[in-house]
């Protein structure tokens, strides 16, 4: 079972959720948040890192103080967001035996799709704004996190790359040692 980098109190904390959210469904969506948007940020490596930090406690340790302030200043509100967005489309219906249903209120109108996907897409804002923010610190700081970097075998290597918005924003790929020389042999510069 996954360790949690930010638990159900803190989501409901945090957003717009409120305390009557049952933390059993909380709790499959910050995994499914956590796999889908931070595990390709860290790679598998640093989040396995941060998993053993935390399930041990000793993230709290002073000797992992960058562990902690990368965890606390950048992954939990970047998580945070992303999590919410998840447990949104969840609330939104509710499955019992053999049906699915949208709960009625007694005290309103239900959100409609259209309301929920505007709020939905500037949480989802936000969140991507704080994974920058992580990608960006993670960048910089390559030497005080060495598994960010590392990639074994079938492990998730980390991702740099953040918006995706149907269109390639990116630079291109740095050209390879080889390339580089053929293209350098016949003069020609990218």
């Amino acid at each position: 079972m996954a360790t949690l980098f930010i638990s159900p109190s803190m989501l409901k904390r945090d957003t717009p959720l409120g305390s009557a959210v049952d933390d059993n469904i909380l709790h499959p969506q910050i995994v499914l948040a956590q796999d889908r948007y931070i595990l390709p940020v860290l790679g598998t490596q640093l989040n396995d890192k941060f998993d053993s930090l935390i399930s041990s406690g000793d993230i709290s340790v002073a000797s992992n103080s960058d562990y902690k302030a990368l965890l606390d200043d950048y992954i939990v509100p970047c998580l945070v967001q992303f999590a919410f967005v998840e447990v949104a489309y969840a609330l939104r219906l509710r499955f019992s035996n053999n049906t699915i249903t949208m709960p009625d209120s007694e005290q309103g109108s239900n959100a409609g799709l259209q309301d929920l996907q505007l709020l939905l897409g500037r949480v989802e804002d936000m969140a991507m704004f704080y994974r920058q923010r992580l990608i960006d610190h993670l960048t910089y700081n390559v030497d005080k996190f060495p598994e960010y970097t590392k990639a074994v075998d079938d492990d998730l290597a980390a991702t740099q790359r953040n918006y995706f918005q149907n269109i390639n924003v990116y630079d291109r790929r740095p050209i390879d040692n080889q390339t580089q020389a053929f293209l350098s042999a016949i003069n020609y510069k990218p």
